[in-house]
């Protein structure tokens, strides 16, 4: 049985009996044609054919959707990483509250720097076994404890970067500690002034800038504080004192380690808006970030170690897609950065999608339209009117 169908209808799988076209090489070409994919079709549609007839007693199964089952996997991985962060989420909640004791204990004439340990030991086994559930929960919105979140963030960033540069255990324990003692000196100030979002008051500014003076007098009372984690200490206090590196300054494995403990304090000092900085998006941070690397102010090397491990679209991104669609940065992808895993949280018409539309960019390289037009800022007046833009909602959302 035959029947004439446009070709807009035509579909992976039939079996095409003749095409309407003036070309009859086409026409010979596409004669008794088995349309196995989506790119068969794509070829009919280029070809100039608009109408075609199909065998409906001969209808093969299409061969499978390599594009649908990536997609499938995409969102597979996406029910893994939300089980993923439950426990990461455990890793976090725990280290804050050791932190926060360790913190609270620096006014006291013995400072135990072994109540620490724990903290490093399941931060580098998280980042062992699933960086990406640990980083993911970093760049979630922080209602409270946005000082002590930002130290574990630090700790969790840098030892991922060391991690990929292949430290071994002694650099990677010393730069852990030293990212867990280098905000110490906030401990002596206001509780309230290494959380404050916007810009400080000049009198504000002069408190905040004394955290470095009072942060290198509680380290040098630490005993059996390794030499080697004042050095990277001292090297941050550098920057936090002037604001930038010297050129000239010393380019030793410890000295670059506070260099890296610097760029990441700053990343996530502006991505969540702490210590006198206006929020900003992953994105805007780094572009910041590296204007200020342009400037010499920071160190371009490390804070390109930096961009590697967060991608250039970081998860959270905000993402406009060249079809319309808006969505948030869930993962990264090693293989081709600029294709990252996306979640859709808008259609074209910017209408809410429901459940969970997870789609790997790599997989849509046949479609044009499935390309990262921009990032956007989702707190910008009707950008994301439904606030789903925001990675805590979609990884919330309900299957």
């Amino acid at each position: 049985m035959l029947k004439e169908i446009s070709i807009e209808d035509l579909k992976p799988g039939m079996l095409i009996n003749k095409v309407f076209t003036s070309d009859k090489s086409i026409d010979l070409l596409f004669r008794n044609f088995h349309a196995k994919n989506q790119e068969d079709v794509q070829r009919l549609k280029k070809s100039g054919i608009t109408r075609v007839i199909i065998d409906l007693t001969q209808q093969p199964v299409p061969e499978p959707d390599t594009h649908a089952e990536t997609s499938l996997n995409a969102k597979k991985r996406f029910t893994n990483l939300k089980q993923d962060i439950k426990v990461a989420e455990k890793v976090f909640n725990e280290s804050k509250t050791a932190i926060e004791n360790f913190y609270n204990n620096t006014h006291s004439d013995e400072i135990a720097i072994n109540d620490l340990a724990p903290v490093l030991d399941k931060t580098f086994e998280s980042i062992r076994e699933n960086n990406y559930a640990l980083l993911t929960i970093l760049h979630m919105h922080r209602n409270s404890d946005k000082f002590l979140s930002h130290i574990f963030s630090v700790l969790s960033i840098v030892t991922a970067i060391g991690h990929r540069m292949h430290f071994d255990g002694n650099n990677l324990f010393s730069l852990g500690l030293s990212a867990l003692l280098h905000d110490i000196g906030w401990s002596r100030l206001p509780t309230y002034l290494p959380e404050k979002s916007g810009n400080y008051t000049e009198k504000e500014l002069k408190l905040a800038r004394q955290h470095a003076h009072y942060g290198l007098s509680i380290i040098e009372k630490i005993k059996e504080l390794p030499q080697n984690v004042i050095d990277i200490l001292k090297e941050y206090y550098i920057y936090e004192e002037s604001h930038h590196l010297p050129p000239s300054h010393d380019d030793t494995v410890y000295a670059n380690m506070g260099k890296l403990i610097t760029i990441v304090d700053i990343y996530d000092s502006l991505t969540h808006g702490i210590k006198g900085n206006n929020q900003r998006t992953p994105y805007a941070a780094l572009q910041l970030m590296y204007k200020q690397a342009q400037e010499g102010d920071i160190d371009t090397a490390i804070l390109t170690q930096l961009i590697k491990l967060l991608g250039v679209y970081p998860v959270s991104s905000a993402v406009e897609l060249a079809s319309g669609e808006r969505g948030v940065v869930i993962e990264l992808n090693k293989e081709h950065p600029l294709k990252p895993i996306v979640k859709i949280c808008y259609d074209a018409n910017k209408t809410p999608i429901s459940g969970d539309l997870i789609i790997d960019l790599s997989s849509e390289e046949f479609d044009s339209k499935r390309k990262i037009k921009g990032v956007i800022d989702p707190l910008m007046f009707g950008v994301d009117p439904y606030n789903l833009l925001k990675l805590d909602a979609a990884l919330q959302e309900t299957e």
